[in-house]
């Protein structure tokens, strides 16, 4: 129904998750509508505490703006202060690779956290698949690293495995 919260949860291998929760839109016009914001989410950078507070705060919905995770290698592009490595260690080129990268970052209990309490809205960028990414390569896609349509090809599938869209069909 219109502008009502539902409540969710998943179930697999015989283990929950937590209770999220989403809001559908009204049916008619709307004056106001509250709408947190993110994106460049490095989890070897540093700490995702702002999801922290946007997950207490009453939002309509977190709409994230790309690079929701980064497809580097275990200290490149990370902080060396912290102990946050990506896993898996290597840059991101495999299926299995980028499974792994967003595990890792969904085990973040602030990220786990504003998950639950609001609907993302999310966009795609080139860190979900490789830096200064574009149609025919990449600023961080080597020879070596394979067929660049088939890493394209792989990204893309994670992304939609793990984000909440789909696909046009």
């Amino acid at each position: 129904e219109p502008a009502r919260f539902y409540y969710y949860q998943f179930e697999a291998e015989e283990k929950k998750s937590q209770i999220g929760r989403m809001k559908t839109a009204p049916k008619d016009s709307v004056q106001n509508v509250r709408l947190g914001f993110a994106s460049c989410s490095n989890y070897s950078w540093g700490f995702f505490n702002a999801y922290r507070t946007m997950a207490t705060d009453t939002l309509d919905a977190v709409v994230h703006l790309g690079d929701y995770i980064y497809e580097y290698e275990t200290d490149v592009y990370s902080n060396p202060k912290l102990i946050r490595k990506h896993l898996p260690n290597n840059e991101l080129t495999q299926i299995t690779d980028y499974r792994t990268r967003y595990a890792q970052y969904r085990l973040d209990k602030d990220l786990q956290a504003v998950h639950a309490a609001h609907p993302f809205i999310v966009i795609w960028d080139d860190h979900e698949l490789a830096n200064n990414a574009y149609d025919e390569g990449a600023g961080n896609h080597q020879p070596e690293e394979g067929d660049w349509k088939t890493r394209q090809a792989i990204a893309k599938k994670v992304y939609y495995e793990w984000m909440p869209v789909r696909e046009k069909t």
